[in-house]
């Protein structure tokens, strides 16, 4: 319950915001996503976890699988929507990602795409599984 409160009130201030400020707009993304994840069943591992090739904002697990998340967030539309602005380095970054972990923790691990776009008074978020550009 004080889970979905926290979403709800996230969902609230990605509203809020009077302009575009892709620090804060970014960070409340990320929460919101951890949020819904949690909500979803999935158990958060790390946040912003840095290594030298590349930089995860979040590795969860659900059932035994390792999932490797990068959160996007688009406002009002005129750069695209949040699923197009993966790039084909970014998505080659969090397969090798993936790949790490997938050796280090000696399971399955994949990278998904939590997309977020803020519309007028809506949000629309979806999770994709990240498997080719374009």
């Amino acid at each position: 319950m004080l889970l979905l409160r926290l979403k709800r009130f996230l969902l609230k201030r990605l509203l809020a915001l009077p302009e575009p400020n892709g620090r804060r707009t970014g960070r409340l993304g990320e929460l919101f996503a951890l949020m819904t994840l949690r909500l979803e069943g999935y158990r958060i591992l790390e946040t912003n976890r840095h290594l030298s090739f590349a930089e995860a904002d979040i590795v969860a697990e659900r059932n035994g699988e390792i999932v490797v998340v990068e959160v996007k967030v688009r406002r009002g539309g005129v750069y695209g929507d949040a699923r197009d602005s993966l790039s084909a380095k970014k998505i080659e970054r969090l397969r090798k990602l993936a790949l790490f972990w997938s050796e280090g923790e000696q399971r399955n691990a994949r990278p998904l795409l939590f997309a977020i776009d803020v519309k007028g008074s809506k949000v629309c978020y979806s999770i994709l599984e990240v498997l080719e550009y374009g």
